[in-house]
Parts: structure tokens; C-alpha cells; sequence
């Protein structure tokens, strides 16, 4: 390899829309991020570039001499070649496949890496695991400049005569940042020839809570609320007119809302606030990637203050971002 870590390079390619990353480990997770990426790396006419973050070792190891870095990097070579096989495989020999190698913090480093691209990452198969380590796969989706789309343990590829739900799941708020996850989330259903689900939940918190429910707001709220999100979706349903689209408003809980769908979803599409150079993940997102119903898209976008109909500031969780 060379310093930029880049793999041997075959005859030219024609130009590609971009990259899309993918972060491997040399387990079975980040063996199902691949056969999750290259697919869609053809479907999408991107270049696929595999990344392979050498594993740091431990400061001290009891009883056991260290690693040296040359085994390591020997190791995360031969990583790398056994993917870049598989890829191959999955997404045939003239697809454009790279090979890169690194070193240094595996959340900061992939992120760095990727850069404005979008990049595919594994959630933990294991709940244990991801007590000790899945704070990478959350790392990345806070921090990243672009999409995030995180492969759960539960996903499948679709067999040979089967079928896929058809279904894209996104979650909007209905104030200006939606405008850019919708992008997101259009661009997603078309090139899988899926249906888009825009899904807004809303209900009061308080001590008023069961009042309220039984007294006809919801009624309200949903005629008052279902024009604006169509009144949203007009400009993007332009740009893609052959996606069909199905609005789908929930007088509930915006993670029960979420849960639900993402049980018979092919993706569920979020946004990430970024407001004052903050990178937490919401609780909502958080319970989401680690449910693992489906993969999940983790879109970064900036924080604008806008509210829907008869949900009012004072009330904490209303609205509240499904992300």
C-alpha cells in the first residue's frame, strides 16, 4: 500500500457519484456492514472505499507481551484483502473498489476518513458487545459530516426470488431541517424502488396526559397537522415524482411511533441536529440503533427553531424530533 493507504489500482473507471465508505473490523459485524455496502454501492453508482482502522492495543496487557505494529498492520492488511474479495463478489469486477488502511482513535479516524461522504457502519451483534464497545458505531453517527447508515445484527441480505419490505421510514418534525432529511430519505426510497413512509408522532407529556388523550386533540391535531406535511413534501415529490408516498401521522410516543414502523422497514431515515458544534446523539436515535429492528440512516443537519400546528414550546417533548 501506498502512504495514503490506498490498494492496488486496476484499469480506469468511469466517474463515479462520489464514495461510499465502508468501516470494517474483521469480525461478522463488520463482515455484514460489507454485504450490506457493496450492494449498495452499485445500486447508487458510487465507488465503494473499505476502511480498516488498525485495532489499537492496550496500554498494558497482563501476562502477554504487546503486539508488535508490524504484526498489527500485517493483520489489517490481510483483513482488508479478504474484504476487498468479498466486495468483489457482491458487487462484480468492474465495480470501483478501494482498499485503505489506518491507524489512530477507530471513531475520530473513520469519521476523518469519510469526510463529507456517506459511510456504513455495524451495530454490535452481541448486547454485551455493545455495553463494551458499541460507543463507535454512536461516535460515528454524532460526529460524521455525512449520512450515517447503521447495519443492525437482525438484517438480512434479500435471497434470490425474494422481496424486500418496500418500505423507507422517515422520521420528520415538520420544522426546516425536515426539508433535509426528506432529501434523504427520497433519494433512499427511489434507488430501491420503495415506498416513503413520512412519519410524524406527537402527544403531550404532563400531569394532564390521560385528560387530554381521551378529549379529542388528537382528532384536532391531525387535521390541522396533515396539510403542512403535505405542503412540505411538495418540492421533493416534484424532484421525484415516481416515488409514492404515504403520510402517516401518530397521536403517540415519537419512539413507539418509530419502533413500530421500523419492524417492517427496509430503513428507517433520521436527522442529527447540529447546534452549537454538538455531537450527542438524541435518546430517541440512541434507542433506535440499539433496538436493531432495521438499518438505520443517521442524517446530519442544522438546527432550526420551527414548530407544527397546536405543539407549543412550553411543552418539553412536544415536538420533539423523532431523531
Amino acid at each position: 500500500m501506498d502512504a495514503h493507504g490506498e490498494g492496488p489500482q486496476g484499469p480506469p473507471q468511469p466517474p463515479s457519484r462520489g464514495r461510499l465508505v465502508v468501516a470494517i473490523d474483521g469480525t461478522e459485524d463488520g463482515e455484514r456492514a460489507l454485504r450490506y455496502a457493496a450492494p449498495l454501492a452499485v445500486r447508487t453508482g458510487r465507488a465503494l472505499a473499505i476502511l480498516h482502522v488498525i485495532h489499537e492495543p492496550p496500554a498494558t496487557a497482563p501476562m502477554l507481551p504487546l503486539f508488535a505494529a508490524e504484526v498489527l498492520t500485517s493483520i489489517g492488511e490481510g483483513v482488508l484483502t479478504e474484504a476487498a474479495r468479498l466486495a468483489r463478489a457482491l458487487a462484480g469486477e468492474d465495480a470501483e473498489i478501494t482498499q485503505h488502511l489506518a491507524d489512530g482513535p477507530r471513531a475520530a479516524t473513520i469519521v476523518a476518513y469519510a469526510g463529507a461522504d456517506p459511510v456504513v457502519v455495524a451495530t454490535r451483534a452481541a448486547a454485551f458487545q455493545r455495553l463494551l464497545t458499541g460507543a463507535t458505531t454512536v461516535a460515528v453517527a454524532a460526529r460524521a459530516r455525512g449520512p450515517v447508515l447503521c447495519v443492525p445484527r437482525s438484517w438480512r441480505p434479500v435471497p434470490p426470488g425474494g422481496a424486500p419490505y418496500g418500505r423507507v421510514v422517515v422520521g420528520v418534525d415538520g420544522g426546516p431541517t425536515s426539508d433535509q432529511v426528506l432529501g434523504h430519505a427520497f433519494a433512499a426510497a427511489a434507488e430501491r424502488g420503495a415506498r416513503l413512509i413520512v412519519l410524524h408522532a406527537w402527544r403531550p407529556s404532563g400531569i394532564y396526559d390521560a385528560a387530554v388523550s381521551s378529549s379529542g386533540l388528537a382528532e384536532t391535531w391531525e387535521r390541522q397537522t396533515e396539510p403542512v406535511v403535505w405542503q412540505r413534501l411538495a418540492g421533493h415529490r416534484g424532484a421525484f415524482p415516481h416515488v409514492e408516498v404515504e403520510v402517516l401521522l401518530r397521536f403517540t410516543r415519537p419512539e413507539v411511533a418509530l419502533a413500530d414502523e421500523a419492524r417492517h422497514a427496509d430503513l428507517v431515515v433520521l436527522g442529527r441536529r447540529t447546534e452549537h458544534g454538538a455531537v450527542a446523539l438524541g435518546t430517541r436515535t440512541r434507542a433506535l440503533l440499539h433496538a436493531g429492528l432495521c438499518p438505520v440512516a443517521v442524517a446530519p443537519v442544522p438546527a432550526v427553531a420551527s414548530r407544527m400546528p397546536a405543539q407549543r414550546r412550553g411543552d418539553r417533548e412536544a415536538p420533539s424530533s423523532l431523531a
